[in-house]
Formats: structure tokens, C-alpha cells, sequence
């Protein structure tokens, strides 16, 4: 699997989230099937904080998402297979029903991108061989606040409202490591030496995160 089709996944699904949340604002169901259709479409944008921003989706169950880094560790991996498994029955059983045309249609986009969310939680793994997702997720983290005018830019740019400290170096240890894997599974002689090249670089980049964090501290802005 290429990295450019890993990253095909990831925008297809945060752009299918985003077009199943304009269509179902303006669309009437049944009850127990609109249900189900709120929790996949914001539970499943919460599971990637960054692209929610993105979506227009920015607080999920009192949680800022426009504060947050989408979270790669086993307990929130598990989680989310968890919850696609356990929807795609639910979904299931409501499917069986008989659904407006309009329904089905969104019966069947739901349930591709459930597939899609499980090949790559379970074989794909593209947070274990793919680098590049944790860069571009700090970019975008960092992109958002800065271009969308979701909220005031008093409130958007502020101390802790772009990357929390934290998270920017719990993500830089995750792209080290996942540069490990990658050159591992491809068998690259000197692996270790690129990844400390590649993490040293990594480790300057980062801080110049910080310091574009610190400016904006020092501004007010």
C-alpha cells in the first residue's frame, strides 16, 4: 500500500464525514436510524480531532476537538475498532428495515466507510508504516486555527488552542518510531543511523514548533 494511498483513505473518509453531516442537516429519517447516524458521523470525526476541525465539527461531548491531536496509541486504536465493529451490526439490524431511498444511500456510504476504517485499523496501519501521517497531522493541527474562521481569532489562536506542548513531542517519538518500522519492514541497511539523522532533524523542526507556539504566547494573539 503506497503512501499516497494512505493518505487517499484519510481524505476520503474525513470528506464522506463531512458530506454525510451537510446531507443529514437537511434530511428527515427515522428515529432509530437518524440515531445512528449522529453517532457514527461525530463519533467518527472525533477520532480524528484535526480533521474535524477541518469538517466544521468542533466539540464532541464537552471535548474542544480544535485542542486536540488525533490519538494513535493501542487503548484509542482499540477503541475505535471496537466502535466501527459494534455500529456495523447496529447499522445492520436498522438496514434490514425498510429505509427511504435517500437512507439507503447513506446506509451504504456508512457502512463503506465502516469496511474502509477497519482494513485500515486491522491490515493496512498506516499510523505503523507511514511517517508522513504524523507529520501532516502537526501541520494541520497548526494550519486550521490559523486559515479557518471557526470562531474569533482571539479564540482560535491563543495559549494551548493550536498543539499542546506535550502532544507535539508524544507525536515526534511516534513518527521516530514509526520511521523505524517502516525502514525495518523495507529491510534498508544503516536503518538506524538514517532514523537518528531523520529524528535529529525531526527534533529541530518540532522545536521550531515550539517557538511559533512561544511567539504566540508573547503576542497575545
Amino acid at each position: 500500500m503506497t503512501r499516497a494511498t494512505n493518505s487517499c483513505i484519510r481524505t476520503a473518509m474525513v470528506v464522506t464525514m463531512a458530506l454525510l453531516l451537510a446531507e443529514h442537516a437537511l434530511s428527515e429519517t427515522k428515529p432509530i436510524f437518524s440515531e445512528l447516524e449522529d453517532e457514527f458521523i461525530y463519533t467518527s470525526l472525533s477520532f480524528s480531532p484535526v480533521s474535524a476541525t477541518s469538517a466544521g465539527y468542533h466539540r464532541h461531548q464537552g471535548i474542544h476537538l480544535d485542542r486536540q491531536l488525533d490519538d494513535f496509541s493501542a487503548a484509542s486504536l482499540d477503541r475505535q475498532k471496537k466502535f466501527y465493529e459494534n455500529i456495523r451490526g447496529r447499522l445492520r439490524a436498522a438496514g434490514s428495515q425498510k429505509l427511504s431511498p435517500e437512507d439507503r444511500t447513506d446506509y451504504d456510504i456508512m457502512m463503506g466507510q465502516i469496511e474502509l476504517a477497519l482494513l485500515d485499523l486491522d491490515t493496512i496501519q498506516s499510523y505503523r508504516h507511514n511517517p508522513t501521517v504524523y507529520v501532516e497531522l502537526i501541520g494541520n493541527a497548526l494550519f486550521n486555527p490559523l486559515s479557518l474562521e471557526y470562531a474569533l481569532k482571539s479564540e482560535r489562536i491563543r495559549e494551548g488552542s493550536i498543539v499542546p506542548d506535550q502532544d507535539i513531542h508524544q507525536r515526534r517519538n511516534a513518527l521516530v518510531d514509526g520511521l523505524r518500522l517502516l525502514l525495518a519492514a523495507i529491510g534498508l541497511p544503516q536503518g538506524g543511523a538514517i532514523v537518528k539523522v531523520i529524528g535529529n532533524h525531526c527534533s529541530m523542526t518540532f522545536s521550531g514548533l515550539d517557538c511559533v507556539q512561544d511567539d504566540f504566547r508573547r503576542s497575545g494573539r
